[in-house]
């Protein structure tokens, strides 16, 4: 009897000892600073930290949730801004971080945020950024639109990234077609108000894209794909450029990276604008 109560009892000690064990691992997997070690912080979390100047850092993480706007498939090759946004921080001084993206065409903020696989998959990682980007018509459209379709879900979207201490940006696109200007100050105006209603950040795309209309007017379109709506790669690059500024606070000036044919000419005229529309304003 005796030798029973001997098994049971280590059986109940190594079982604390496991919940023990899986509790620092859990403190670990929040907090890179933990791993003193080269080895130890590229075994451990290896998506999560990286190792840099002796000291083992968190990752930034992003997730970018959107539709065709975020990346368009139709663009050979395929214009993936989160991957743009992402290769800028690289090659410049912000350094190594992560990217995630859902992007399926024609949704909304509404469809996201019902979607349970999406909602977890993003609230499942250590993010520390969710970017949201609407259907362009509802916020260029009435405020009684976007109350009505983007203002609940960005509320529910915001309230679950305050839980899990992570940033929340609103990406506001740009104006197409023959009303332009009035789409565009329907953007610009609609997109502030979503913003300070569900008290988060946001990164005004759309009036660094302006500037490239007010500077050549039609032939601002070379930022459209053939369709005149979506973005081509060069459009997509402004946008990426863009939230360069936006995430990390910091110029896209200066950083050598010309993809799919970009000019050194177009991304230093494309960062300029960047520069006045964010960092200086």
């Amino acid at each position: 009897m005796a030798r029973s109560w001997t098994v049971v009892a280590r059986a109940v000690a190594l079982v604390v000892a496991l919940v023990a064990l899986q509790s620092e691992s859990a403190v670990a997997w929040n907090d890179c600073t933990d791993f003193t070690t080269r080895k130890t912080c590229k075994k451990e979390k290896a998506n999560d930290c990286y190792w840099k100047k002796k000291k083992c850092h968190q990752k930034d993480n992003v997730y970018f949730v959107g539709n065709s706007f975020t990346i368009y498939r139709m663009v050979k090759p395929k214009s993936d801004m989160p991957a743009l946004v992402q290769t800028l921080a690289k090659k410049g001084s912000v350094g190594k971080w992560a990217v995630d993206s859902y992007a399926k065409g024609s949704t909304f903020l509404k469809d996201h945020i019902n979607n349970d696989d999406l909602v977890d998959e993003i609230f499942s990682r250590n993010r520390t950024l969710l970017v949201l980007q609407e259907q362009s018509q509802v916020l260029g459209g009435s405020e009684s639109l976007w109350r009505s379709y983007s203002l609940n879900p960005t509320l529910k979207f915001a309230a679950k990234a305050k839980e899990k201490g992570i940033r929340v940006m609103l990406y506001e696109t740009w104006g197409y077609g023959n009303s332009y200007t009035s789409f565009q100050n329907n953007l610009d105006t609609n997109y502030a108000k979503l913003a300070e209603a569900a008290g988060v950040e946001l990164c005004p795309v759309g009036k660094v894209w302006r500037k490239a209309y007010e500077a050549y007017g039609n032939n601002y379109l070379d930022l459209y794909y053939t369709d005149k709506k979506h973005p081509s790669y060069l459009g997509h690059y402004l946008v990426a450029s863009t939230f360069h500024a936006c995430i990390h606070g910091e110029s896209p000036e200066g950083i050598q990276f010309y993809p799919n044919d970009v000019t050194e000419a177009q991304a230093a005229e494309i960062h300029a604008w960047v520069n006045e529309v964010i960092l200086d304003a």
